[in-house]
């Protein structure tokens, strides 16, 4: 899911730069709130990596670990709001999302097989 939410703005950034005075001229930061080597960091990585042919730019990944991770959402909440400065888009406000898999369980394709 986080794949997909950091290539949904990849996507828009790419958009949005046709319009804009051509976005970006210099490398992204990418603030992950955890320390490198975990999954978050790993995914923030390969994110990265595939943001970084489109925008023409390299996105640089900074680990930023801290009680609650909540050191890189408040330095890119104080960051200059250019949009060179970035985090983790599976967080808000400081604090994870939660995702329950009951939410999720009673969800069927309109393919799948329907009982009785």
């Amino acid at each position: 899911m986080f794949a997909f939410h950091t290539l949904g703005l990849a996507a828009a950034l790419v958009a949005t730069s046709a319009t804009a005075q051509q976005y970006p001229t210099k490398s992204i930061t990418m603030l992950v709130p955890y320390a490198a080597g975990g999954p978050t960091d790993t995914v923030a990585r390969v994110v990265a990596q595939s943001m970084a042919k489109p925008l023409g730019q390299t996105v640089i990944v900074e680990n930023k670990p801290s009680a609650g991770g909540i050191l890189a959402p408040e330095q890119v909440k104080n960051a200059k709001p250019d949009g060179y400065t970035i985090t983790d888009p599976s967080r808000r406000h400081g604090k994870p999302r939660r995702r329950s898999i009951g939410s999720c369980a009673s969800i069927r394709s309109p393919t799948s097989p329907t009982s009785g």
